[in-house]
């Protein structure tokens, strides 16, 4: 596993270890915008509350939001995420941070953090 490390670590760092930011220039290297993630163990867009349950969760200083504007899921930080699940799917909306995400992983296992890690970008046209 070393072996291959080393054969591929300059193309990982060649194509992770840099990100575009918005209309800059020159490229920014990706240790200096990257930030620790957290990410929630469950899908809350996908979870569906009877009028029961919405009105146990609503309390009266709530109640123009009803409650909608706090998760309450637990949160999990990603790099134990990694380490707890076998297999992650990523989601979240664009610039949630997702692909600078995946880039730091890709990194911290050409480095020996992690042993696979696989970015599939859906708007590459070479899958």
């Amino acid at each position: 596993m070393q072996e291959v490390r080393e054969k591929i670590k300059p193309l990982i760092q060649k194509r992770c270890g840099t990100m575009r930011v918005l209309d800059m220039s020159q490229p920014i290297g990706l240790n200096d915008i990257y930030t620790s993630v957290n990410i929630l163990d469950k899908i809350t867009g996908q979870r569906r509350l009877g009028i029961d349950e919405l009105l146990q969760q609503c309390k009266s200083q709530d109640f123009d939001l009803f409650g909608l504007n706090r998760i309450t899921e637990e949160r999990l930080p990603g790099l134990e995420a990694v380490e707890k699940y076998s297999k992650l799917m990523i989601l979240g909306k664009p610039g949630a941070g997702k692909t600078t995400f995946l880039k730091y992983l890709a990194i911290q296992c050409i480095e020996g953090e992690f042993q696979i890690v696989m970015n599939i970008n859906l708007r590459e046209k070479n899958i």
